[in-house]
């Protein structure tokens, strides 16, 4: 069975995805290849999982491209890039794996209708998306569990702290104009570190790069990281502080290391944070609305004004003393504190254990179904 991957070039959840179901379909002897571009073409790349295709389906050869690429394979399965569904051929039966289900509006479906029609949607189940899928017309949703691939936890911890910025390198982000992991690499250099003897920051390769060179002594080492190696590093360390994007969230519960979640810095992440709050997250989230209590989202705006909002107040955030002095003072206990790392655990625990680790095995024992299915007949 050959089959064609792709995944949305936003940040490191979704190519992590694909990067994971390709792995167990590959084991379940399925013939890959990933077309992509940007951070997630990069990703895949390096994995060298399967042969990668450069292709940009926000230019318009691209999506030429596609539709003869596409011709010899038997399935095509996406992560979360409507405009790979959007210009697939009707012949090529398609996958589409949306990890946030629970936070797109209608605009996002009157736009791309094309979703509904997948041979299969798969939802991962986080927060209420079962619920919604239930309520929207698509043909053949396939809830499944937490879309994750993660090493056992080492019996040994090293008291080493992971600073990780995700979901900053993606096709919205211009990125001569990213302030974020800049600015925050100058409030943590401010933040005490003497629970630890090591800090590790990981991110994109290129910030990575331009970290190094302006320096800081609280990181002992600033890396851009393979999945894999990411995940080892995670594997025997104390404590990780993260933007707070979904992946990385559901990796490091079901892994069982305490997490900090940094302010966000997209939209999103804003959203995850706001529904971890609902669950009666056990400490203070480092929300934009914490620092500023003008800032405030209304429920019907429409997704790209949110997007802009969330933005400005992380602007002025930045930009202001007074937040950036509370927000050293809120992470401190956070970063420190058991009792507060033994509250988090527990919450963890509870979280991952009703959403479920089995997205990855759901969706390739499904696609691989597709062969079955064909052989068959």
């Amino acid at each position: 069975m050959k089959i064609l991957l792709n995944a949305v070039p936003f940040g490191y959840g979704p190519v992590s995805k694909i990067l994971t179901v390709a792995k167990k379909l590959k084991a379940g002897g399925a013939e890959l290849m990933f077309c992509g571009s940007g951070i997630a073409y990069d990703f895949m790349r390096r994995e060298q999982v399967c042969d990668t295709v450069h292709l940009d389906l926000y230019e318009e050869e691209g999506a030429r491209q596609l539709a003869g690429l596409s011709a010899s394979f038997d399935y095509a399965l996406t992560a979360m890039e409507p405009l790979f569904v959007k210009h697939l051929p009707a012949g090529v039966r398609r996958g589409y794996i949306d990890s946030l289900f629970w936070m797109w509006d209608t605009g996002h479906f009157d736009e791309f209708p094309e979703l509904f029609q997948t041979d299969h949607y798969f939802v991962q189940n986080t927060f209420i998306a079962e619920q919604r899928s239930n309520k929207l017309p698509i043909r053949n949703p396939v809830v499944v569990g937490g879309i994750i691939d993660i090493p056992a936890r080492q019996s040994k911890i090293k008291r080493r702290a992971v600073v990780h910025f995700g979901g900053i390198e993606n096709i919205f982000n211009d990125s001569a104009q990213i302030r974020y992991p800049y600015r925050m690499m100058e409030l943590l250099e401010q933040a005490s570190w003497d629970t630890f003897d090591e800090v590790v920051v990981v991110c994109g390769e290129r910030f990575a790069g331009e970290l190094r060179q302006r320096g800081y002594r609280f990181a002992d080492r600033i890396v851009s990281l393979p999945h894999d190696e990411f995940m080892r590093l995670l594997s025997d360390s104390a404590l990780l502080i993260t933007t707070p994007g979904l992946t990385t969230l559901l990796e490091a519960y079901a892994m069982g290391i305490e997490t900090v979640f940094l302010p966000p810095q997209n939209y999103s992440q804003h959203l995850i944070l706001n529904y971890l709050f609902g669950l009666s997250y056990p400490v203070e989230l480092l929300n934009w609305s914490l620092f500023d209590s003008s800032f405030r989202l209304d429920p019907d705006m429409p997704e790209k004004e949110a997007v802009m909002a969330v933005q400005s107040g992380m602007e002025a955030f930045f930009d202001d003393d007074a937040q950036t002095k509370m927000f050293l003072q809120l992470l401190h206990p956070q970063i420190h504190d058991a009792g507060i790392h033994r509250q988090i655990g527990q919450f963890q625990r509870d979280f991952i254990h009703q959403t479920g680790t089995d997205g990855a095995d759901r969706i390739a024992a499904t696609v691989l179904g597709v062969r079955d299915e064909a052989a068959h007949y």
